[in-house]
């Protein structure tokens, strides 16, 4: 599998508050492979473009803790319309989230949301999934070149 991603984004602080937009595009690719018996598996079909547009604000109730507020918008467009089994796999959906960020040092950084997440699939045969999302993510940066983040969540992930 092949995947190249481009990212932007923009921040403003304007006293406490603090406004963020960024955008994400994604391109995965998928070669065929070969089984034991000599036939061709076609992956081709799951070959896709993943577009993510974010918002977010944030509200520095403290000078480490801050309430924040997300919302997120994605597409996927498969470059098959149907896939070998008949399916049409390109989706769109949204993410809307509230929660808490705390600065624990220049070092150590985290986010708690909680929220509403929906998926909607353009065959009505593949189940649409919806209803409560959660992000935790914590943000480490040993030193200046390295950055570690560990993350639970619950989100919708792509497979065929």
């Amino acid at each position: 599998t092949y995947g190249m991603t481009a990212n932007v984004g923009t921040r403003k602080e304007q006293g406490r508050f603090v406004f963020a937009a960024s955008g994400k595009l994604t391109r995965r690719t998928f070669d065929n492979v070969e089984t034991s018996n000599n036939t061709t598996v076609n992956n081709h079909d799951r070959d896709r473009w993943e577009y993510v547009g974010q918002a977010r604000t944030e509200y520095a109730v403290y000078d480490v803790v801050s309430i924040v507020g997300v919302a997120e918008l994605n597409q996927r467009d498969y470059d098959d319309r149907l896939d070998d089994n008949g399916f049409a796999r390109s989706s769109n959906g949204f993410r809307l989230e509230s929660g808490v960020s705390v600065d624990i040092s220049q070092v150590i950084k985290g986010d708690v949301t909680a929220g509403y997440f929906e998926q909607d699939y353009d065959d009505a045969r593949l189940k649409s999934p919806s209803g409560f999302g959660f992000r935790a993510r914590l943000n480490w940066t040993p030193s200046r070149m390295t950055v570690v983040v560990p993350s639970l969540e619950r989100e919708v992930d792509e497979t065929i």
